[in-house]
């Protein structure tokens, strides 16, 4: 077996699995759903901005061509 089939061979193996994963975390979905109906869902403010922020900044250094890591 070739370098080159063996990771041919693990990427179709990946698909696969990727292929079997539910496109929604039904656990996550109802646990959020409970607490939001329950009124103890806390939004991080902070959080969400840090990562708005960080999107930005890799969106911005993607179209200008830098390295982004």
């Amino acid at each position: 077996m070739s370098r080159q089939t063996g990771c041919e061979d693990y990427v179709l193996q990946l698909l696969q699995i990727l292929e079997e994963l539910p496109d929604v975390r039904q656990d996550k979905v109802e646990k959020l759903r409970k607490q939001i109906q329950q009124g103890s869902y806390q939004v991080d403010a902070g959080r969400i901005a840090d990562r708005i922020l960080e999107e930005a900044l890799k969106d911005l250094l993607y179209r200008t061509g830098k390295n982004v890591n």
